[in-house]
């Protein structure tokens, strides 16, 4: 069954967070215990009873995704969107985020297939890397996803339905040797498979269909993906989201990639307009997972209404069902960190001062603000 998702959200948002990248963002200052002076880096691992852990302490990831990266430099409008410094890395405190998700671009972070070279190569990936610096330095988990890519001479312009044979091994061999000292990254390693088998989604070798030529192109596998994460030396924790925009999780359990390092990670996307969108769904396909490895929600959001009663309702919302399963083995991150419209969806309308939207915003940062700020879990 096809879910009907968010292939379009990106696109949507675009135009948006475009115009809200050239204002001038002032910020009204906090002052917060949780600065970066203060802060302990992550270390993270993945232990044997599903559960994240920092520094060897079960730890819960709540948090944001910041979008911007994988759009900007091949629209030729930078490298990341919205507030980047310090003083956004505040704001996001003030929320008691922990964790922050930064979607690349195949083509920008390898400076291949025509991006502009000021925003690709070196250049991208030397502000990705400070950016993971600086929420190490807060304290924060920093989680990098090859969310566009393309094959051959294709510019990375759109969502594919799984990683190249062209191009991402090398992609994820170049971010994993660089990362692989951060002990606060963990390694996402494909944004949003959709139009493929379980089979293909593990093991590659199949064809999907280019979502920008129409033509067909090779399949890497998340097998191939992380062993060539691993063959740098990298233990970082890898997260393999599963299929249908990463909201079916039916087949994660049979079809499990081979991690060498086993600090391997279950992903979900979960939108209100996704199938599995229920706690009959997610008790029924997502819970069993957590048994033998953690589960990251890694974006979810309001497309149909600019409410936050599909995430915190008590009895039936995501993030109370998430909070329900024990031992912190269930994490999430919601979409996104963007000045935009509310039902992009978008959790602020400014990204300087953390300024929510009302009232999906609003209502997310109520709930995260009754968990405790850094550097407690």
């Amino acid at each position: 069954m096809k879910y009907a998702h968010a292939a379009h959200r990106r696109r949507n948002v675009t135009a948006l967070c475009s115009l809200a990248v050239l204002a001038t963002l002032v910020f009204v200052g906090f002052n917060f215990s949780s600065s970066a002076s203060a802060a302990t880096t992550p270390v993270l691992s993945v232990n044997s009873s599903g559960q994240i852990t920092n520094a060897g302490v079960a730890w819960q990831l709540r948090g944001v995704d910041k979008s911007g990266s994988e759009y900007a430099c091949v629209q030729n409008l930078g490298i990341m969107t919205g507030d980047s410094t310090q003083t956004g890395i505040n704001a996001m405190l003030g929320w008691h985020v922990n964790a922050v998700r930064i979607p690349l671009n195949e083509d920008c972070w390898l400076g291949i297939n025509g991006v502009p070279a000021v925003y690709s190569g070196t250049k991208y990936r030397t502000a990705i890397t400070n950016y993971v610096n600086l929420l190490a330095s807060n304290g924060m988990v920093a989680i990098l996803d090859l969310h566009w890519s393309a094959p051959g001479t294709e510019l990375a312009t759109k969502q594919q339905p799984m990683a190249d044979a062209d191009h991402s091994v090398t992609f994820w061999k170049s971010v994993a040797t660089t990362y692989k000292p951060k002990t606060n990254v963990i390694f996402d390693v494909f944004n949003e498979p959709y139009s493929i088998s379980w089979s293909c989604w593990k093991s590659g070798g199949c064809t999907a269909t280019d979502a920008i030529s129409a033509k067909k192109y090779t399949v890497t596998g998340m097998n191939s993906l992380i062993s060539a994460i691993r063959s740098t030396g990298a233990t970082n924790p890898v997260e393999a989201n599963g299929l249908q925009w990463g909201n079916d999780l039916s087949g994660w359990l049979t079809n499990k990639p081979t991690d060498a390092s086993k600090k391997l990670i279950a992903g979900a996307h979960v939108y209100d307009i996704n199938a599995c969108k229920t706690t009959s769904c997610w008790n029924t396909y997502y819970k069993p997972i957590t048994a033998t490895n953690p589960l990251v929600i890694s974006e979810y959001g309001s497309k149909s209404a600019c409410t936050s009663t599909f995430e915190t309702t008590a009895t039936t919302g995501l993030l109370p069902w998430a909070d329900s399963v024990s031992g912190k083995k269930v994490s999430y991150l919601g979409w996104s960190w963007n000045a935009a419209a509310c039902t992009a969806p978008s959790l602020v309308t400014n990204t300087s001062t953390g300024a929510a939207t009302s009232t999906y915003g609003s209502g997310i940062k109520t709930y995260y603000q009754k968990k405790p700020a850094l550097p407690s879990n």
